[in-house]
C-alpha cells in the first residue's frame, strides 16, 4: 500500500505547499484551526496514509489535469485543486454538525469554531480560484460555475438526505438511496474529476467521459462506505441504537442507505434503527452483500469510461491517477 503511495508524493508535496501559501494571510487563531481541519483524516495535510491517500479530492483534479495535458501551466489546475480541498474539507464538518457525530475536529474545537473554520474554508476555496492565473478568462468562469453547480448539487443531495431522516424507511426505493447517492457524493467526486479537465481546456467529448467516470466513481464510494459502516456497526454492537459506536449516526438517525432499504424492502425495520432478532440481522447482511453488488456495477462504469478516456488520449494513465483511481474505486 505505502508503495503505491509513493507514486502520489511529489504531486502531495506540490498541492501541500500551493495550500500552506494559501492560508498565509489567515489570521493566526483561525489559521491554526483550519490547519487543525485540513490534517484530518485522508485531508490533503494529514501526515498519515490509511486506506486511501492524502488530499484524495485535490489529487484527483491536479492529476487528471496532469494526464489530459502533461505539458500544460498547471497553474489554474493547483488552484482548482486546492478550491476542491477546502470545499469537500468544509463539507465534512458541516454534515458532521448536521448529522451530529462525534469526530476529531468537533471534540477538538466544538461546534462554533468548527462552524466557523468551515466557514473560512469556503471563503478560501472561493479565493483560490480567483487566484491570478495566465488561463483565459472564459475558461476560468466556465470553471467557476462548474464549482458552483456541483457544489449546488451535493448540497441538495444532504438536504434530500437529512428529509429523509424523518420519513418511513417503507416510502424508500432503492432508486432512492442511489439518488441520494448521486446528488451528494457522486457530484462532488465527477466535481474533482472535471475540473481537472476544464482546467486545462479539454475536448467537450473528454469531459464529458471524465464527469461520467467521476459520478460513477463517487457513487461506488459512497455504496461502499455504508455497507462497510453497517456491516461494523452490526459486528461492533449489540444490534441496539443506544450501543452503536457514537462517531457514525447513521444507523441512529434513520438514514436511508441502500443496505438499510434493501433489507427494508423484505421486512419492515421498526423504528428506523437496527432490530434484535437473529431474521433481521440477516436481512441487513443481505442488504449489505447486495450493495456491495450494486458497487461493483458502478466500478465497471469507471472501468469503461477509462478505456474510452485513455483511448481519445492515446497514452496510458499516469501511474499517480492509475493508483488513486485504483484505490478509490
Amino acid at each position: 500500500m505505502l508503495d503505491a503511495f509513493a507514486e502520489l508524493l511529489p504531486s502531495q508535496k506540490l498541492l501541500q505547499e500551493a495550500l500552506l501559501k494559501l492560508l498565509e494571510n489567515v489570521s493566526p487563531p483561525l489559521q491554526g484551526d483550519t490547519i487543525v481541519a485540513l490534517t484530518g483524516k485522508n485531508k490533503l495535510l494529514s501526515s498519515s496514509q490509511e486506506t486511501l491517500p492524502a488530499g484524495i479530492w485535490p489529487l484527483m483534479t491536479f492529476l487528471m489535469a496532469q494526464y489530459l495535458q502533461p505539458d500544460a501551466d498547471l497553474q489554474l489546475a493547483i488552484s482548482t485543486a486546492l478550491a476542491v480541498e477546502c470545499l469537500l474539507c468544509a463539507f465534512d464538518i458541516l454534515d458532521d454538525i448536521e448529522d451530529g457525530d462525534i469526530t476529531p475536529i468537533l471534540q477538538t474545537l466544538g461546534s462554533a469554531r468548527s462552524l466557523n473554520v468551515a466557514t473560512a474554508l469556503l471563503m478560501l476555496a472561493q479565493r483560490s480560484l480567483c487566484a491570478p492565473s495566465p488561463s483565459q478568462t472564459d475558461q476560468r468562469w466556465r470553471v467557476w460555475d462548474t464549482f458552483i453547480e456541483n457544489g449546488l448539487l451535493a448540497c441538495g443531495g444532504q438536504h434530500q438526505d437529512l428529509l429523509a431522516e424523518q420519513q418511513p424507511v417503507e416510502h424508500f426505493q432503492a432508486e432512492d438511496a442511489l439518488m441520494i447517492a448521486e446528488t451528494k457524493s457522486g457530484s462532488l467526486m465527477q466535481l474533482a474529476c472535471l475540473l481537472g479537465a476544464l482546467s486545462v481546456e479539454a475536448s467537450e467529448e473528454i469531459c464529458t467521459i471524465v464527469a461520467e467516470m467521476g459520478l460513477a466513481l463517487g457513487v461506488a464510494h459512497q455504496l461502499d462506505n455504508d455497507a462497510h459502516d453497517l456491516s461494523t456497526a452490526l459486528q461492533a454492537s449489540s444490534i441496539t441504537t443506544k450501543d452503536l459506536p457514537p462517531v457514525k449516526s447513521d444507523l441512529r438517525r434513520g438514514k436511508k442507505t441502500l443496505p438499510i432499504i434493501l433489507a427494508a424492502q423484505q421486512k419492515t425495520l421498526q423504528d428506523n434503527s437496527i432490530p434484535a432478532d437473529t431474521r433481521n440481522r440477516d436481512l441487513l447482511q443481505e442488504g449489505i452483500v447486495a450493495t456491495w453488488s450494486a458497487c461493483l456495477v458502478y466500478r465497471t462504469q469507471v472501468r469503461s469510461s477509462l478505456n474510452l478516456l485513455t483511448a481519445i488520449v492515446q497514452r496510458p494513465l499516469s501511474p499517480a491517477l492509475k493508483c488513486l483511481i485504483g484505490l478509490t474505486e
